[in-house]
């Protein structure tokens, strides 16, 4: 999944792990972006339904992976949970 600036709300360069406020979900995963604050992140959330929520952590290029830097969570597309399984 490659990700534009656009749909991410933050500079971006490619080949590069960044870091923002993710909204994700769970089950089945699904990164819906990446986002300067915490304010823009909830705000998506909402927009998307509960089933989404938000931590801090990182994102990188050409990928839907994230992983929180909150609380040990690792959040894996389900292409990348294939290759690493």
């Amino acid at each position: 999944m490659k990700l534009n600036a656009g749909e991410m709300n933050m500079p971006y360069l490619q080949d590069l792990t960044i870091r923002g406020w993710g909204v994700f979900r769970d089950s089945p995963w699904h990164l819906a972006g990446v986002y300067y604050t915490e304010a823009q992140a909830t705000a998506k959330a909402s927009q998307l339904g509960n089933e989404y929520k938000i931590a801090y952590g990182e994102n990188r290029d050409s990928t839907s992976d994230f992983i929180s830097l909150e609380q040990g969570f690792h959040g894996l597309s389900q292409m990348a949970a294939t290759r690493a399984g």
